[in-house]
């Protein structure tokens, strides 16, 4: 089955301890449905430092997960139901290409 990396960009930092806690059951939730399409669900990243022109531009991705889909609408579906977008956040999608 393919696999799709989702990678997680932006996100308020403004959030209460609240809405952290409950986003984090929300996201474990989440996880909990995808099931064994997540192949690896959790890999948050350390705050990044840029190289190179264009480094003001660029967005930092704040983790990512490695997911199997059936094909790329439905890696979009999947990713559509995270609760990281209702965080602020955008989710890049896509495909991994195995290399022989």
């Amino acid at each position: 089955m393919p696999r799709f990396i989702f990678t997680y960009h932006g996100g308020r930092h403004d959030m209460t301890q609240e809405e952290v806690t409950d986003g984090r059951q929300r996201w474990m939730d989440w996880m909990k449905d995808l099931g064994d399409r997540a192949v690896e669900p959790n890999n948050p990243l350390k705050a990044p430092e840029f190289v190179g022109p264009g480094k003001d531009e660029i967005t930092p991705m704040m983790g990512y997960s490695v997911i199997e889909a059936a094909s790329a609408a439905e890696a979009g579906t999947l990713a559509d139901g995270c609760p990281f977008l209702d965080m602020g956040g955008t989710i890049m999608v896509a495909e991994i290409v195995q290399m022989d």
